[in-house]
């Protein structure tokens, strides 16, 4: 079974986010994203990466659809937008994702994959790669500790490029 969530990271918080799984990648809108400040301990950033590596799942093609053509997803983006900004005084989106780092991270067949992300749009990420062209991401026994696994996303992130 796949699981996998997005991890971004901003001065004032570190958000975690669990996402469904239909070959394409959506936030699930029945979650609770976690905050966490960014000075949070590796151990808590470990256990909340955890907690919503457990929510994440997979979808069928016709579940997927569903939930996309409902418009759930762009209102729940909305709504989570609105509640950043009313919980960190952010007045407008780019204040959000300016300077925003963002991860993947996968479970899959006892393995984490971490995966530092590029900016290439405001709230829109792709993979980083190195001078060959090769996808940069970690690979991790998922046995890891919550502490080693909250060093290992704050690693991550230093391979992060924000282009805003």
């Amino acid at each position: 079974m796949k699981k996998s969530i997005l991890v971004g990271k901003n001065n004032d918080f570190i958000s975690l986010t669990s996402l469904l799984i239909c070959g394409m990648y959506a936030g699930d809108p029945e979650q609770n994203i976690i905050y966490l400040s960014p000075s949070s301990t590796n151990v808590e950033l470990g256990i909340a990466a955890r907690e919503k590596l457990k929510e994440s799942r997979e979808v069928d093609a016709r579940e997927f659809s569903e939930i996309v053509k409902s418009g759930r997803i762009k209102e729940w983006e909305k709504l989570t937008e609105q509640n950043i900004k009313k919980k960190y005084g952010y007045k407008t989106k780019n204040a959000i994702y300016k300077n925003m780092k963002s991860i993947n991270i996968t479970l899959l067949n006892n393995e984490i994959f971490i995966m530092p992300e590029k900016q290439i749009k405001l709230d829109n990420y792709t993979a980083v790669k190195d001078s060959e062209g090769n996808v940069i991401k970690f690979n991790y026994n998922a046995n890891i500790t919550e502490e080693d696994l909250g060093v290992a996303i704050r690693n991550a992130m230093n391979f992060c490029i924000s282009n805003f």
